[in-house]
């Protein structure tokens, strides 16, 4: 199996399901397969995506292979940078409340790019060809969707300078209770 077939699995996948995705054109200068999936608009309307990159994991030649099963492994990434950018005079704010959101999280990813003046989340995963299983994938995409959806409207208002850290602790701890029962 190679990173095309993997591509090609969750391209079926979530086509199965009836959501929008494509496949992105891989180039001399990029060669690792990526697929965008097409998120719903978020409440500014404004669109998102969530692009999903594989490529092929190759063992290194000092690694021992007794007792390691000849299997391929892949690296999956997926990524999607929030529709905002950044405030200067916000940015520390923002990273700390990075900090603190991704200490909660189940698959912690949130990232700020200082060159980009963007937020970003990605989460990695290595997965075995005999470790690709639907459902597993529609859950990591579907609590990644849900971690977006929850948490992207705070982020970009500290992002903003609209409100404070303080005042976004404040709503992250009651996201968390309401999702925890507390």
């Amino acid at each position: 199996m190679d990173d095309a077939a993997v591509i090609d699995f969750f391209l079926r996948m979530y086509k199965e399901h009836k959501l929008s995705c494509t496949l992105a054109v891989s180039t001399e200068s990029n060669p690792v397969k990526e697929l965008i999936l097409s998120l719903d608009k978020d409440r500014q309307e404004r669109p998102r995506s969530l692009q999903i990159k594989v490529m092929k994991q190759v063992l290194p030649s000092s690694m021992p292979k007794k007792g390691i099963e000849a299997l391929s492994y892949f690296h999956v990434q997926f990524v999607s940078k929030l529709p905002f950018p950044i405030n200067r005079m916000a940015a520390r704010e923002v990273e700390s409340l990075i900090l603190f959101i991704n200490r909660t999280l189940e698959l912690p990813g949130f990232e700020v790019s200082e060159l980009d003046e963007a937020v970003f989340y990605r989460y990695a995963w290595i997965i075995g060809e005999k470790g690709l299983d639907k459902h597993i994938v529609l859950g990591i995409t579907g609590v990644i969707l849900m971690t977006l959806d929850l948490l992207s409207d705070m982020i970009e208002k500290i992002a903003s300078g609209a409100i404070t850290f303080n005042q976004a602790l404040e709503m992250a701890l009651g996201i968390r209770d309401k999702m925890t029962g507390d």
